[in-house]
């Protein structure tokens, strides 16, 4: 122990590299990895969101949600957002 406390998986933010090789911005979700946010984001023109953000779109939206054809990696991206935001809740 270095006297430093450790966030929860959850709070920390690490930038990842897309398989382009362009970095997205620490923070930020792209968009166009998740298809039905990004069907969500269809009139903002950044490719990036914020994860409340992106929590706000699915919530506000849900009805327009396919949760039939969501691919699961999107399946556990909302579950992480409804933990860390809406207290395991999406409130739709």
């Amino acid at each position: 122990m270095n006297g430093r406390r450790e966030q929860p998986p959850a709070v920390k933010q690490r930038q990842r590299s897309r398989d382009d090789g362009a970095d997205v911005p620490r923070g930020m979700v792209q968009v166009d990895e998740y298809p039905n946010l990004k069907l969500l984001c269809w009139n903002l023109k950044a490719p990036y969101v914020t994860r409340r953000e992106a929590f706000s779109l699915y919530e506000r939206n849900w009805r327009l949600v396919d949760h039939a054809v969501a691919p699961a990696h999107e399946r556990a991206f909302i579950d992480d957002l409804a933990r860390e935001f809406g207290r395991g809740l999406i409130n739709a």
